[in-house]
Order: structure tokens, then sequence, then C-alpha cells
């Protein structure tokens, strides 16, 4: 499973995780988002906000549904591109009273984990699962969250 870059973060990528590893702010932070709608890629990659994605997105509205901010993410540079590497994620008892077909996660930089409607789009990752239920978890793969252009 591979990450693709959106417009608005290629080339800020170090930047952003030096941020949050050195909390400026204190309240900076990664967050994952899930969606069972999106528009194509080539439209999807030029929305600069979480809001403009949600705006234009069907975010997922399963049972036990959150937007997760990641935990022990670990920045490391290789070469010219940086890329991180999280926790996985997961959600128990995702879905059960209501379901999702979850077709992508969005991952996320917030200044304030708190309120994301501003949080800057940084990666994405298509998949199809469908919630029912069961614990959710989603694999931040070693190789790289995200990667600067």
């Amino acid at each position: 499973m591979s990450a693709e870059t959106f417009i608005v973060s290629k080339g800020r990528i170090n930047e952003l995780a030096n941020r949050v590893e050195n909390s400026d702010p204190g309240t900076s932070g990664f967050l994952l988002a899930y969606y069972q709608g999106v528009e194509a890629f080539s439209v999807l990659e030029t929305r600069a906000t979480k809001s403009a994605v949600d705006a234009n997105n069907t975010e997922c509205t399963f049972t036990n549904y959150v937007v997760q901010t990641l935990a022990n993410v670990i920045y490391s540079t290789a070469g010219v591109e940086g890329f991180c590497t999280a926790d996985d994620q997961v959600l128990s008892n995702a879905g059960g009273v209501v379901n999702n077909t979850i077709v992508r996660a969005i991952v996320y930089y917030a200044t304030d984990t708190a309120l994301p409607a501003n949080a800057i789009p940084l990666a994405h990752y298509q998949f199809d699962i469908t919630t029912d239920g069961s614990d959710l978890t989603f694999d931040i793969p070693a190789s790289g969250l995200y990667r600067s252009g």
C-alpha cells in the first residue's frame, strides 16, 4: 500500500514533521481520518484543508468512528526523502449498528489536534474494507507514511 501526497504538502513534509517532533506548537500532531466516498485523485489532491476535503467527500459515520491522532510517530530521512511511521491505529468495535465501506484513509497535519478543520492533508491510502462490528486495524506502512516531493 503506497501513499499519494497532496499538492499543498509537497515539499513541506520535513517542516511539518519537525513541528510535531519539536512540539511547535505543543498541540500539533498528525491525524488519520477515514472516508467512504472520495473524488478522483486528480481533484482530491488539490484540497488544501480537511474542511475542503470534507466539503467534497464523505467521511465515515460507522459506529465508534473517530478521527484518530497518530501515536508514536517516528520521523527519519533517507537521502532526499523524509518519511514517517506510527503505531497501528485500532478502532474497537468498528461498525455493527452503522457500517461503512471505507475507501480512503487520509493523514493530516494539525496545529491543534482538537480542532482539525484547518488541518493540512498530507497523504492518502486507498483500500476497500467494510466495517462489521469487529476491531479495525490500520497498519501504517514502515516504508513511509508520507514522502516529501
